[in-house]
Parts: structure tokens; C-alpha cells; sequence
């Protein structure tokens, strides 16, 4: 039987995932922008990728662009079926994270907002199971202490699957798995926050949050909505 906070978190993702109408997509487009920049082109003989909440495929469309060869593993059922159906050369794997295991080595893995779906012991787990088969990761973690996580605690917003990170407590978890963090960024200092659920009444617009983030987001990176990393 599915657990109602995990049919919740499909309806949620269903909903909202890369849905024009996110205010916030303007937050989650620089990071995918971000990633792109960093994954680098695939060279001869390290051209595996693997892609761990593939959602609606944005992070598997920028490892395809950069000459990887992309798995993509994806809980909802839906979303799964229309990554195979967009993505047609990539592999793609319906799965539960937390009962998957990998079943081959890969050249980078991608974790791109996923981690909030996961308790700290249950993303140590997944870390673990991924020490051996990869020797690079890029990941990002939702951030705790940034206004937007401060936000949603006060205004009682915050989904009862959603997990949101310290930077030490996200980094320790890192670390105990047996990677070294190699590269920091935070992205989305401001975030077009609502007064209500459901992205009612938006108190700081998406203009404001494009030309504060330019400006804060190398400066601040500690306090971003959104905290980047990448692991060796």
C-alpha cells in the first residue's frame, strides 16, 4: 500500500513540477542553468550518467546536450511514461529511491531537488549506496536557514514530505557517505514567497527576485533558498 504522504508528494510534483505557474521557477531555471554550466561535455570512454529524480527531464535534456549517455530513475509512474516517451535513447528506470539500487557504474550523477524528499537517514542511505558506483555528483539541497525556508516553517507551509536542510547538517551527511565536497554555490537568495498556500498573493515578484539574485546570490550563498554542491 502507498503511504498518504507519498501519494501526496505525487500528487504535489504532478501539480507543481516545472509548472509555468511556479513563481519559483525562475529560482529552480537558474539552477538548471547552473548545472548545465558545470557538468562539462562527455569525453571518450566517461560518457555514463545517471540522473536520480529525472521529474519532467530538464537535468536529462543538459546531460543528452553534453554527449552523455543518460539514465533516468523517477518514483511517479506518469512521469516516468513521458521521459520515455521525450527522451526515447535515454534509459529510463521507475523506481523508489530508497529500496532502488544501482545496477552499474557511472561517470556523474545528477540529484538535482530531490534531496527535500528524503529524512537525513534516508539521504545518508542513498549517499552510501552511491560512493561506489560514481566519483562525481551534483547535487542541491533546499536550505533551512534561507529566507524562503524560514518562510514556509513560519506561514506552516512546509509539505509534511518535504525535508529541508542545514548546510553543516547537509554537508555532514555528504562527508559521513565518504565524499569530498569540491565546488559551493547557493542559488535564490530571494524567492518569490506568498502570503498564501499555493502561490496566492506573491509578496516579492519574479522581476525583483531575477535582479536581487544576480546581485546577492555570489555574496550570500549561505542564505540561498537553494544550496549547490558538487562531490568527488
Amino acid at each position: 500500500m502507498i503511504s498518504s504522504s507519498l501519494q501526496d508528494m505525487a500528487k504535489y510534483y504532478s501539480t507543481w513540477w516545472e509548472n509555468p505557474q511556479d513563481p519559483r521557477g525562475v529560482v529552480f531555471f537558474k539552477l538548471t542553468c547552473l548545472v548545465a554550466q558545470r557538468l562539462g561535455r562527455a569525453t571518450a570512454g566517461h560518457t555514463r550518467a545517471l540522473d536520480l529524480g529525472s521529474g519532467c527531464g530538464s537535468i536529462i535534456e543538459s546531460l543528452q546536450a553534453a554527449g552523455y549517455e543518460a539514465t533516468g530513475v523517477e518514483y511517479g509512474e506518469e512521469a516516468a511514461r513521458k521521459l520515455s516517451q521525450r527522451f526515447p535513447t535515454a534509459r529510463i528506470i521507475q523506481a523508489d529511491l530508497n529500496t532502488w539500487t544501482p545496477d552499474g557504474t557511472y561517470d556523474v550523477v545528477t540529484m538535482i531537488e530531490l534531496v527535500q524528499n528524503f529524512s537525513a537517514q534516508e539521504l545518508l542511505a542513498l549517499m552510501k549506496k552511491l560512493r561506489p558506483v560514481t566519483r562525481r555528483i551534483l547535487i542541491n539541497a533546499p536550505n533551512r536557514h534561507s529566507l524562503q525556508g524560514w518562510w514556509v516553517r513560519w506561514r506552516k507551509m512546509q509539505a509534511p514530505f518535504v525535508t529541508l536542510y542545514g548546510i553543516k547538517e547537509f554537508e555532514s551527511i555528504l562527508k559521513q557517505a565518504g565524499f569530498t565536497i569540491t565546488y559551493r554555490r547557493g542559488v535564490g537568495m530571494l524567492m518569490p514567497i506568498s502570503l498564501l498556500d499555493n502561490f496566492r498573493i506573491i509578496l516579492i515578484p519574479r522581476w525583483l527576485v531575477r535582479l536581487g539574485n544576480a546581485l546577492l546570490d555570489p555574496l550570500f550563498p549561505s542564505l540561498a533558498a537553494l544550496y549547490y554542491v558538487e562531490l568527488e
